[in-house]
């Protein structure tokens, strides 16, 4: 593969690289680590109510009484903010001093449809950049080695499909696999393709993986690469997906918690025993009950300040044995908004089907659709007869939705969402 000399220099010249140098040295100094984050989170605050029409209006604060030691105490006067509020009021979170500072739209799909369209500048590229080397890094990546790219999402998409997405991939070092078209054709070729540029590293979707070493799998097929490590990111890594990845391509996985309007949130080490929050550049909340707000530290000209996520999460205890002082997140529950609602009123998270299914006979993947308040469908692939074993799991399925309206329906394949991932929980009007 192609030498990356000429787009490692480009990303010295950035500042790129010397951000990626102060998380390597900062890691394991606890009053750095909390230093650092205290005053950028002081500095965006003070940007926000000067600059920003509607935390001026929201915070009741003045910038002149916003400093590094009340940060965390001038946060709380910041309202919530959820993504419908962002739609509505869209205009007023922008600043409109920062337009020359290379900014750019971006969007977040989620599972409701409706897209939320945002901001981002120069700034906070850098750093998120930085935070993904620094990573990668940590999960085994080594700066120009040869990786590869098991990813979707529309945007993502069209832009590596490019003459230029296709020459900055091959300065990277990067192999991508499109997550929209996995055959059993392309995930062999496409390992093939790994093998002769001797990949060390690999990144994608966690379902995307999973579904790759599971044809693998089947096909006794056993990648021979140099791995250092596999990060699997944008889903939740599944216990019997971790297990399948790591025994089929032979290497560590490590998970990883992020999003388009926030960057990289949380990441594995080497333990394996929670999740490192990028303290630098996301101050992290967690409401008691569970739900994760985030602010991010970086983005001045559309800031995000306590930002509804959407995820729920749990604070981990103690010190890692690793020496790294970030705080660490035990888990990442999932999504909010994969809640279901029984026919009786009970709420019924995803994570309740993913564990009835886990090493379910026959079934690769399943998704549970509700169409109306008491009717629901259980979508198993591949179509494998309905055995006693699926029938005892819909009966489960009944009793814990509070309705006998629950069909099991064997299909030959569950699309994927718009975005490339995998959703367990899917809603739809019984009309349609």
């Amino acid at each position: 593969m192609f030498s990356t000399s000429v787009y490692q220099a480009i990303n010295y010249l950035s500042g790129r690289a010397a951000l990626l140098d102060q998380r390597l040295r900062s890691e394991r100094d606890a009053d750095a680590w909390q230093r650092l984050p205290r005053q950028r989170l002081a500095a965006l605050l003070r940007h926000a109510v000067g600059c920003i029409p509607f935390y001026r209006a929201a915070a009741g604060l003045r910038s002149a009484h916003i400093s590094a030691e009340n940060a965390i105490e001038s946060l709380e006067c910041f309202p919530l903010l959820d993504k419908e509020l962002i739609r509505s009021r869209h205009e007023e979170f922008r600043c409109r001093v920062c337009h020359h500072q290379g900014v750019r739209w971006n969007a977040s799909g989620g599972s409701t449809g409706e897209p939320l369209r945002f901001l981002q500048d120069r700034r906070y590229r850098n750093h998120n950049r930085a935070a993904a080397w620094h990573s990668d890094m940590i999960a085994g990546w080594r700066p120009g080695s040869p990786m590869a790219l098991i990813w979707g999402g529309s945007t993502d998409a069209v832009a590596l499909r490019t003459v230029f997405g296709a020459l900055k991939n091959r300065l990277k070092n990067v192999l991508w696999l499109d997550s929209f078209r996995m055959s059993d054709s392309d995930v062999v070729r496409f390992v093939a393709q790994m093998e002769a540029a001797r990949v060390e590293f690999i990144l994608g979707y966690a379902s995307s993986l999973f579904l790759a070493a599971e044809l693998l799998d089947q096909k006794a097929l056993r990648p021979h690469l140099p791995l250092r490590g596999i990060v699997a990111s944008a889903e939740p890594l599944l216990p019997w997906y971790r297990a399948t990845i790591e025994r089929v391509f032979n290497a560590s996985v490590f998970d990883r918690y992020g999003s388009r309007e926030v960057g990289l949130i949380a990441y594995e080490c080497a333990e394996h025993s929670g999740l490192h929050v990028n303290q630098i550049d996301n101050h992290v909340e967690v409401l008691p009950d569970g739900e994760i707000v985030i602010t991010n530290l970086n983005n001045y000209v559309m800031p995000l300040i306590r930002y509804r996520i959407g995820d729920l999460g749990v604070w981990a205890s103690g010190e890692c044995r690793c020496g790294r002082v970030a705080a660490r997140l035990t888990r990442v529950a999932g999504r909010t908004v994969d809640t279901l609602r029984g026919a009786d009123g009970t709420l019924v998270h995803g994570e309740f089907f993913t564990h009835l299914f886990y090493q379910v006979t026959g079934v690769q993947q399943f998704q549970v659709v509700q169409r109306g308040v008491d009717q629901f469908e259980i979508h198993v692939a591949p179509a494998a007869p309905a055995g006693g074993e699926l029938e005892r799991l819909l009966q489960t399925c009944r009793q814990r939705l509070g309705t006998e309206k629950v069909s099991l329906c064997p299909v030959q394949r569950i699309p994927v969402h718009r975005s490339g991932k995998h959703r367990f929980v899917r809603f739809e009007d019984s009309a349609t």
